[in-house]
């Protein structure tokens, strides 16, 4: 287990930020839904609520498909290491 202790902290915090990134991208919906109610905002505000969505949703997306890469790197490893040692003990 220790072998791969880095690989699932990474994956730990990779998840952790992943979900943070949900939180602020609910955030940045109600900001931009606010905005197109209020007349009198400047327009720039619109186009930057538009660009942070994408950003975290690209953020978002990246750090789910690294954490799901390299758990299953870590799960594969893990399984090779015990079918390895089953085999060495028969």
């Amino acid at each position: 287990m220790h072998t791969y202790h880095s690989s699932q902290l990474t994956c730990i915090y990779a998840l952790q930020i992943c979900n943070f990134s949900e939180h602020t991208y609910t955030h940045m919906c109600r900001f931009l839904i606010s905005f197109t109610t209020d007349t009198s905002a400047p327009s720039w505000h619109g186009y930057l609520y538009a660009v942070l969505l994408f950003v975290v949703a690209v953020v978002q997306s990246l750090l789910l498909h690294q954490y799901f890469h390299r758990l299953f790197t870590v799960g594969m490893n893990m399984r090779s290491a015990i079918v390895a040692a089953v085999y060495k003990k028969v």
